[in-house]
């Protein structure tokens, strides 16, 4: 397997970023960053240090390792020139390779398209964006744009319900910047 360098600049991400949303790290090219999040939860033996490191490089390639109490867990490369994910799982001993299959398999963009993305999905939250399945209606709205470590981040908030007795499934925010992660979800 020919390895390739990284070009990355390193980012300083704080404030409300969980191990969630460091899995969620899209592919934009034009914007390489590396960082580290890290999450602590209290369990039954104490508490759990969970530490995943991203790396994105300038051609939308991610890379993303894991580990938990100090012990490496899994190591996922989302590699965007080859079209291909290598998945290595260090405690099931499991290692996966998704081949090319000749159709583009992950969402490319370039920060200034994906700013564009965001914007557009506020000016239909502004309206109030509705999508309806046989068995759920989910209904959002803007919660406008705001500047929080530096980066401008999309706002919005979401409502879920049955249809058929209009009861509650789930309700949040989910704040996201044009970098191509989310800064927080609730």
């Amino acid at each position: 397997m020919k390895l390739r360098s990284w070009s990355v600049l390193f980012c300083s991400l704080v404030g409300g970023l969980g191990a969630a949303q460091a899995q969620a790290v899209g592919n934009i090219t034009d914007a390489p960053f590396s960082a580290l999040w890290v999450t602590k939860t209290a369990s039954a033996t104490g508490i759990d240090f969970t530490a995943i490191d991203v790396a994105r490089s300038k051609d939308g390639s991610v890379y993303r390792a894991q580990r938990k109490d100090g012990r490496l867990q899994w190591i996922e490369i989302v590699d965007v020139l080859n079209e291909r994910r290598i998945s290595l799982s260090l405690v099931r001993n499991i290692c996966e390779v998704t081949p090319p299959s000749g159709r583009p398999q992950w969402v490319v963009r370039t920060l200034a398209q994906q700013r564009a993305v965001l914007e557009r999905m506020q000016a239909n939250f502004e309206k109030g964006f509705d999508r309806k399945s046989p068995e759920l209606s989910r209904h959002e709205t803007a919660l406008g744009t705001k500047v929080r470590d530096g980066m401008e981040i999309f706002g919005h908030h979401y409502l879920e319900t049955r249809n058929k007795d209009g009861s509650l499934v789930s309700e949040g925010d989910t704040w996201q910047t044009d970098l191509g992660f989310v800064v927080s979800q609730t």
